[in-house]
């Protein structure tokens, strides 16, 4: 389960965003919207631990991410949160497989090549298991992303504009593949974006900006 409340962020004086609260549970899916600028990817790195909270709260698999140590939450993203970014952030001169071997190596966790198989496997990639991110298409380097955020079956999977640029068909296929593999592992999934088209598919949202809410 995820539970945001009372969080608010400041970049500067000038600049405050204040969020929504609002609760995600296990197994769950919900959408951020709101407008370029609004703070969807600020409360995604707050959700992830990447930037501290200031003030507020998100837990997390009852973890109150205020409360523990950078270190604490460095250890605690690998192994609970799956990260998808709106750039892959993949090492293109390493194969699919040393790519997704990462997750776990850098979460401090077994390395296990059934389990990257297992997960290619399930995202239809695995005959590309050998082959350098370089040599694959924009769609495979986005499946071998979603697959390296899910390899460490985490509590919760945060996925920044997966379809923003992407046309009908592929939208829908990316959105339907985050949800099928969130429902197979029970995991909260969580999509920030500002693509409407999304609403037909995830009905749960929760509105960032000015008049902010939960639908």
């Amino acid at each position: 389960m995820v539970a945001v409340s009372s969080l608010a962020y400041q970049y500067n004086p000038a600049k405050k965003i204040f969020f929504p609260d609002f609760t995600v549970e296990t197994g769950k899916s919900v959408l951020l919207l709101g407008n370029s600028g609004s703070g969807k990817t600020t409360l995604l790195h707050l959700m992830a631990g990447l930037l501290r909270i200031q003030r507020g709260h998100v837990q997390i698999a009852g973890l109150d991410l205020a409360k523990i140590s950078e270190a604490e939450i460095d250890k605690f993203r690998g192994r609970h949160v799956g990260l998808i970014f709106q750039r892959h952030h993949l090492i293109s001169a390493l194969t699919v497989r040393k790519n997704l071997l990462m997750a776990p190596f850098l979460a401090d966790m077994p390395q296990e090549d059934n389990r990257v198989d297992e997960v290619l496997a399930r995202l239809g990639l695995w005959e590309k298991k050998r082959a350098k991110i370089s040599e694959l298409s924009q769609g495979e380097a986005q499946r071998v992303a979603i697959a390296r955020a899910i390899l460490n079956k985490p509590d919760v999977i945060l996925a920044d504009e997966p379809t923003s640029a992407l046309d009908d068909f592929n939208c829908e296929r990316v959105i339907n593949l985050l949800l099928n593999v969130s429902q197979q592992n029970q995991s909260t999934l969580i999509v920030a974006t500002h693509d409407h088209r999304l609403k037909s598919i995830i009905p749960k949202r929760v509105e960032i900006g000015d008049h902010s809410g939960m639908n």
